[in-house]
């Protein structure tokens, strides 16, 4: 799946995923980016985001914290490839 970070105020270590991830992700979410060390981040379902018809054109917008995106050293400018193994997000 092709995604896009945006950066959301701090709310804590936190990702708002669609909810057809649900199902295939188990708490507690850890996400992990290239060769760094996986961060443990807090989950929120909304039912606005969707993950359908995405490409590298148009990937899926992932709303994420602020000191999360830091933590894992993000950039909001790009597009991302991921992949759920696990209770694990793979960027």
């Amino acid at each position: 799946m092709w995604v896009k970070f945006e950066q959301i105020p701090d709310e804590g270590d936190v990702v708002r995923l669609p909810p057809s991830w649900s199902d295939r992700i188990t708490e507690p979410l850890t996400i992990k980016f290239g060769g760094r060390d996986p961060v443990p981040a807090e989950v929120e379902y909304k039912d606005d985001l969707s993950d359908e018809n995405n490409s590298f054109e148009n990937p899926a917008v992932i709303p994420i914290s602020i000191s999360l995106c830091q933590k894992l050293l993000l950039q909001t400018a790009l597009t991302y490839r991921v992949k759920i193994v696990d209770s694990s997000i793979r960027v």
